[in-house]
């Protein structure tokens, strides 16, 4: 797939949009291994709480942040406000907490003004293709080196008897200038959570006549507890985009989502969770792609430290679409069935197991060529060394498999032509420090296969494939004020059979962050 300068920016700079985070926190291994962390050290906390009561306001004020934190998915400050409550509760002197006491919620108090940070650095990205018509020669499809400036500030405090949060994110580059703002209010007790919030997003291209879009958000939470290990939550969002100019490519976007869900709570750390979410998204463009889709998940999660977890979803997804233009492939609604289970169990000191297994079926009301039926599974599995907590390497073995179908049988032999089959290895490497030094580094190599593609299939679209594919993302703290960040991803994918037909993609960003 080609990349464009603005999915690249967006990529990288998505990586930095929510509040209060640092630029290379947000991509997914790191939010992942951040909520390890949390959830281990919460579960250390909760223990603590239960043996004795903790006369420290600060400790509940703490604690409390750190759970606003982690169902905002911003695992890395949930993850330093636990660290700092751990440390107090240890703070205290036995003597002090041989009696329980009974700790009623204080009135806190914010840091108080605004909290800045500059951050600055580059991206990098790279898409080359190496075709077989025109022998080895390389194509660059596109190339980037682009330096940026960028300016985040935010406050929170107190409004009457509720919390506010606001948080502000400008960025200037090459190509394009990007705002986002966001206001949130929200209120919270030991029984009942609500929040109330708004987003807005600029992204304006300097040379490019299309792609530039403002678009607005509306979101609203609210949680009651209903007995005594029972949560409902519902959650609804509302979403505008409005591109300059809007054309038949770059049409307004107008979506909403709607979700109730109940919870029951096993342990703290541990629930089983059945939810509906209906949608509606609508583009008013000459083609008009339109649909309504209605999720359904259930989802266990069972957690007792860090490296000892499972967690499973089933989720089941009807799109219903509807078009402008009679296309009956744009009408082709379907369902699909997602089943996910990731799990870790450490074995014998210091050696651990983990295994990642999940599966794709999918079935279209009128499958054909372009849109065919097919099922796909994946499953991974590594024997990790713990060199610490929260600190590993691992080696593992991987395997894909995809195949399609449709009831026509004179477009049977050509779908068939997209089945396909893989196996390799993956090699990780996991490190994260209190003192902020964290890297994640994720290498996969597989030898896929597609043994039905026909013989005239000049472009190789479905030709074996030799894929070595690394992922790293880090950051290293140099001050209490100063920290180098990184992200990057490399792709080297190689035609097994033929001289060239190979694919080679990079993205990379490096980036220096100052916080005032």
């Amino acid at each position: 797939m080609r990349m464009t300068g603005l999915n690249i920016f967006l990529l990288t700079l998505g990586l930095c949009l929510q509040p209060g985070t640092d630029i290379m926190a947000q991509s997914a291994d790191s939010q992942q291994l951040n909520r390890d962390f949390y959830d281990s050290r919460l579960l250390q906390l909760e223990f603590l709480q239960q043996q004795s009561g903790i006369p420290d306001s600060s400790f509940i004020y703490l604690k409390q942040e750190a759970g606003y934190f982690a169902r905002q998915k911003d695992w890395e400050t949930a993850l330093d406000l636990v660290n700092q409550a751990l440390e107090i509760v240890r703070a205290v002197p036995e003597t002090e907490i041989t009696e329980k006491e009974t700790v009623v919620d204080p009135l806190v108090t914010f840091p108080s003004g605004w909290q800045w940070t500059l951050e600055m650095g580059s991206d990098y990205s790279r898409q080359e293709y190496e075709m077989s018509f025109i022998e080895s020669d390389s194509v660059v499809l596109e190339q980037l080196h682009n330096p940026f400036l960028a300016l985040r500030f935010s406050r929170q405090g107190k409004w009457k008897s509720d919390t506010y949060q606001f948080f502000n994110y400008f960025r200037g580059d090459n190509e394009l200038l990007q705002s986002s703002s966001s206001l949130a209010l929200e209120s919270s007790d030991y029984s009942h959570y609500w929040r109330l919030e708004t987003q807005s997003d600029l992204f304006w291209q300097y040379r490019e006549e299309q792609g530039s879009f403002w678009e607005n958000q509306l979101r609203a939470d609210w949680n009651r507890q209903i007995g005594s290990r029972q949560r409902l939550i519902f959650y609804s969002q509302a979403r505008y985009k409005l591109h300059f100019p809007a054309d038949s490519t770059y049409g307004n976007v107008l979506s909403g989502e709607l979700a109730v869900a109940l919870r029951h709570y096993l342990h703290y750390l541990s629930w089983l969770e059945i939810s509906f979410r209906p949608s509606y998204y609508n583009e008013n463009q000459l083609l008009g792609l339109r649909y309504m889709q209605i999720q359904s998940q259930v989802e266990l999660q069972h957690r007792l430290d860090f490296n000892l977890y499972f967690t499973a979803q089933l989720n089941h997804y009807y799109r219903n679409f509807r078009s402008r233009q009679p296309d009956g492939d744009r009408l082709n609604s379907y369902h699909r069935v997602q089943p996910v289970a990731e799990a870790e169990l450490p074995v014998f000191h210091p050696f651990g197991i983990a295994a990642k297994a999940e599966g794709e079926w999918r079935w279209y009301g009128s499958p054909n060529a372009s849109y065919s039926n097919f099922n796909f599974a994946s499953l991974s599995a590594s024997l990790k060394y713990y060199l610490g907590n929260y600190n590993s390497v691992g080696i593992g073995y991987v395997y894909e498999s995809e195949t399609h179908r449709t009831t026509q049988a004179d477009e049977r032999s050509l779908v068939e032509q997209e089945n396909f089959h893989a196996g390799g290895i993956l090699l990780s490497l996991d490190i994260m420090q209190q003192s902020g030094f964290m890297i994640s580094l994720t290498y996969k190599f597989t030898l896929r296969t597609y043994p039905n593609a026909g013989a005239d299939d000049v472009f190789g679209y479905y030709s074996n494939r030799r894929i070595h594919s690394i992922q790293g993302i880090g950051y290293l703290p140099l001050s209490s004020h100063w920290q180098f960040q990184l992200f990057a991803n490399y792709d080297n994918d190689r035609d097994r059979d033929r001289e060239a037909n190979d694919n080679f993609s990079t993205i990379f960003n490096l980036g220096l962050s100052y916080k005032f």
